[in-house]
């Protein structure tokens, strides 16, 4: 039994909501193990944008940096799929940029 992209963003959003000093690096933690263990066609932009925002809910001084990294990746990965099949998918949206943002304003 594996947990589903579901279940993972639900604990990632969680730990996103605590004031846990370790909650970051548990974030970093989980979304690499989400990647590693289910289908890559499930881990989308709203995926990316749901572990982006419990990033930028974190009140950590990387935050910021993390969350950047996310879109980074998501945008890479858009750019190396954009031309195959449901490619539109990794699709960047505006609600990752805002969670950007968001975080550096904090």
């Amino acid at each position: 039994f594996s947990p589903s992209v579901g279940v993972f963003c639900s604990v990632i959003e969680a730990y996103g909501q605590s004031s846990q000093p370790e909650a970051l690096d548990r974030i970093a933690k989980l979304f690499s193990e989400m990647k590693a263990t289910c289908d890559p066609g499930t881990v989308n932009a709203i995926t990316y944008t749901r572990v982006c925002r419990a990033v930028a809910q974190c009140d950590h001084p990387r935050s910021p940096d993390v969350a950047r990294g996310l879109l980074d990746e998501l945008c890479r990965r858009y750019e190396a799929n954009r031309s195959k099949k449901r490619g539109y998918l990794l699709k960047p949206n505006k609600q990752i940029h805002a969670a950007v943002v968001g975080s550096y304003l904090k």
